[in-house]
């Protein structure tokens, strides 16, 4: 359980500016166009365009991934997204039921959902929906029945209404293109696909295709060791024993000693 997801993604920013003074952050911006020596780049919100020359380019987009590749003339099919929601439920007494725990299980489908708390109210999660466009990524009523009614599964005297519905999220795994009989299947593993220089771009495109929070900065020391060797750059910093987020500067707790004999 991630309780500040945006949070943890601004310590990340703000990590990489203060190892490199050169590293700068430019939010809401969009890959609009490309090709040869260059990438451009879009603010959306003034619509002011910059012209971009890279040596190499990192396609970190997630879902948007195969999007940003179009847009610099170099289309792929990596990505088969799926939309996943959760429903944060107001509901004093499946709260109570749920405790201090997560709670997994098999749904009627073959599907391992979950609910658990989430300070005084209960998440329950997640669908599993392939969908082509991510910015389509939006609760549907289907998804609302699915997830209510799975509360019956683990407690079946507990009914839980729409009403009770405080807040909801969608949004979509970026996981790799592949042909899979359900969406369980599709391998959650990450992968950097690298689309070489060509076909009228002068830089190489690494896409980093899947990954997720648990595995962030694993697969970021991946991507960056590959545009390491590739500058003939030595690796200067690791983040292996970097704490995240809040953890930075905090106190440490001793490791319990323990005596076998």
């Amino acid at each position: 359980w991630m309780p500040y997801p945006e949070r943890l993604c601004m310590e990340m920013v703000m990590d990489a500016q203060a190892e490199n003074p050169n590293a700068h952050a430019l939010n809401y911006m969009a890959v609009v166009g490309g090709g040869e020596n260059r990438v451009v780049i879009q603010d959306t919100l003034s619509g002011e365009r910059w012209v971009v020359h890279p040596q190499q380019v990192i396609n970190a987009a997630g879902p948007w991934i195969d999007f940003a590749n179009e847009a610099l003339q170099r289309p792929t099919h990596f990505i088969g997204g799926t939309k996943g929601s959760h429903l944060v439920i107001d509901h004093p007494e499946l709260r109570r039921n749920v405790g201090e725990g997560e709670i997994f299980f098999e749904n009627h489908d073959g599907r391992i959902t979950l609910m658990l708390p989430y300070f005084d109210r209960v998440m329950l999660g997640t669908t599993d929906i392939r969908i082509d466009h991510p910015d389509q990524a939006v609760l549907t009523a289907d998804e609302v029945e699915y997830m209510l009614d799975m509360v019956k599964r683990v407690f079946p005297s507990i009914t839980v209404q729409r009403e009770q519905i405080v807040f909801s999220f969608s949004g979509v795994r970026p996981l790799p293109s592949m042909d899979a009989n359900t969406t369980g299947q599709i391998s959650r593993d990450h992968s950097i696909r690298t689309l070489e220089a060509g076909n009228g771009t002068t830089y190489p495109i690494h896409a980093m295709v899947g990954g997720k929070w648990t595995t962030m900065r694993a697969f970021g020391e991946q991507m960056s060791d590959v545009v390491l060797t590739r500058l003939k750059h030595p690796r200067a910093h690791s983040t292996a024993d970097r704490a995240i987020g809040g953890g930075r500067d905090y106190p440490t707790t001793p490791e319990p000693q323990h005596d076998w004999q």
